[in-house]
């Protein structure tokens, strides 16, 4: 079975269909507060562990050179 190019006239049409919002702008602000909190944490948390590691690293050089 063989379709013409008149089967599909709205998809050519120039007609764009949009997309109902899931979420709400107040909904979408929390996200965003809640995301750039959560990146700030994340960075905290990776400062911590790389200092961490940095005061580990010269304590464990301090004692095998002293």
């Amino acid at each position: 079975m063989s379709h013409s190019h008149h089967d599909h006239q709205g998809v050519h049409s120039g007609a764009v269909a949009i997309a109902p919002q899931p979420f709400s702008e107040s909904e979408i602000k929390e996200f965003q507060k809640s995301d750039r909190h959560a990146g700030g944490a994340v960075v905290f948390l990776m400062s911590v562990i790389f200092l961490l590691g940095v005061v580990l690293y010269g304590l464990i050089d301090y004692l095998i050179v002293s």
